[in-house]
């Protein structure tokens, strides 16, 4: 689990430094930053990559430095996977980098994404499908073969992705918002369909919602089928359930996203929030 969860920690340093280059002017810089990442997902040695190919934005993170920390601790955890597994997740490294390269370049040409594309791409930028591959390393399993043969038990995932992505987008929108950062489906329902905050945060709940009684129908369906009677299978299906749970539990509470001393406790579940510069406020107390 130490070798995966170092692994994970490298996302942060790819977040940062994509966000890094929304704010550069050295935009193009983001092609080579990604050859530099899909050069290390093969084992290859670093691309060509000059200084001015680097965010011009003060406190960039090294590039180098990046690379170095994704390939080594990468390696390890494709060492532990099996062959199926193994090609899997470097295909999904690989379109986890398209699609955060495709996003920074839209950030930074000041475009917004309509609401179809924002919601094929986004799920991809933030690792969401990652959790598939991670929940089978940690179970000991590869259902390469299975995920290739059932349609509908390869389809959770994209819930799994979908639901990683909105919950993010809603939590983080208060953070992001006051960094200047529009990668969000509030800020595209907003701006695309005219809503107000209100209702583009009520739209994104929905989607959520949806999205979770959809994952549940789905895999309540295998679990009383013939794929169900399986323990692997069981183990995954319970595997995905609390990723997304556990997610929300996450972005519900953690500093990062609503500042420090922050309580969003289980016991609310409405009232009025406040998203001040420094940290989300809830007033449970008061209606809308």
């Amino acid at each position: 689990m130490q070798t995966l969860a170092n692994h994970m920690w490298t996302s942060d340093l790819m977040d940062a430094t994509y966000t890094f280059y929304a704010l550069s002017s050295r935009v193009e810089g983001i092609d080579k930053f990604r050859q530099q990442l899909s050069a290390a997902l093969q084992g290859l040695p670093p691309a060509p990559f000059e200084a001015s190919d680097a965010p011009a934005v003060p406190d960039a993170p090294d590039v180098a430095m990046v690379r170095s920390a994704f390939q080594g601790t990468l390696e390890p955890v494709l060492a532990l996977m099996p062959e199926g597994l193994r090609e899997r997740y470097i295909a999904i490294n690989e379109r986890t980098l398209a699609a955060g390269v495709e996003e920074v370049k839209a950030e930074a040409q000041g475009r917004v994404l309509d609401v179809e594309s924002y919601l094929r791409l986004r799920p991809v930028a933030v690792y969401g499908y990652w959790m598939g591959a991670h929940t089978e390393f940690t179970l000991g399993i590869d259902l390469t073969e299975d995920l290739s043969t059932h349609p509908e038990l390869a389809s959770l995932v994209d819930n799994v992705a979908l639901s990683l992505a909105l919950v993010n987008d809603l939590f983080s929108f208060r953070k992001e918002y006051y960094e200047g950062e529009m990668l969000s489906c509030v800020w595209v329902f907003h701006v695309k369909e005219g809503l107000s905050l209100q209702g583009a945060v009520d739209k994104t709940c929905d989607l959520i919602n949806q999205n979770e009684s959809e994952f549940i129908a789905k895999r309540d369906r295998i679990l009383a089928g013939e794929l169900g009677k399986r323990g692997d299978i069981r183990a995954y299906l319970a595997g995905l359930g609390y990723s997304m749970s556990g997610n929300l539990h996450y972005h519900r509470s953690c500093p990062r996203y609503h500042g420090l001393d922050h309580d969003w406790s289980t016991q609310i579940v409405s009232g009025l929030v406040t998203l001040d510069r420094d940290r989300t406020t809830v007033d449970p107390a008061a209606r809308r």
